[in-house]
């Protein structure tokens, strides 16, 4: 499943290695998560925190590891503390990829294919626009 050139990795990573993924996702969430401490994170109820990482490793699971440590960096830089979620991180992810869209090359117009027609229909449309072409005599 693609859409505009972009793979969704829940989609074609083996289940295994999504897994994999998921958790290296998790980790980021821990390492923004002790950046920011703006929750308790280390008091936190397990379940929750278990609950927190489930929601963030889900929700970004399409994105690359290096998509979401770039949003972590630009969510920081831009002082986004109050409301840093797994949405303001894929926010952030689509936005990038928007920009890498737009700057691609166009694909060239294809021109419609034209079909040949008979004398008859060729005169037909001539004398309907008004065109008479002037005859030079017969041979």
């Amino acid at each position: 499943m693609e859409k505009a050139g972009i793979v969704f990795l829940t989609k074609s990573l083996p289940p295994h290695v999504l897994e994999r993924h998921k958790a290296h996702l998790g980790l980021e969430l821990e390492v923004l998560s002790r950046k920011l401490d703006r929750f308790g994170w280390d008091s936190m109820d397990a379940a929750i925190r278990t609950r927190l990482r489930s929601d963030w490793m889900n929700a970004l699971a399409d994105f690359t590891i290096d998509e979401v440590q770039e949003a972590c960096r630009i969510a920081l830089r831009n002082k986004a503390k109050d409301a840093l979620n797994e949405e303001t991180i894929a926010g952030i992810v689509l936005s990038s990829r928007a920009r890498i869209v737009a700057a691609l090359p166009k694909p060239a117009e294809q021109p419609t294919e034209r079909k040949p027609i008979d004398k008859e229909a060729a005169d037909r449309i001539l004398a309907e626009a008004g065109f008479a072409p002037k005859k030079f005599g017969t041979i």
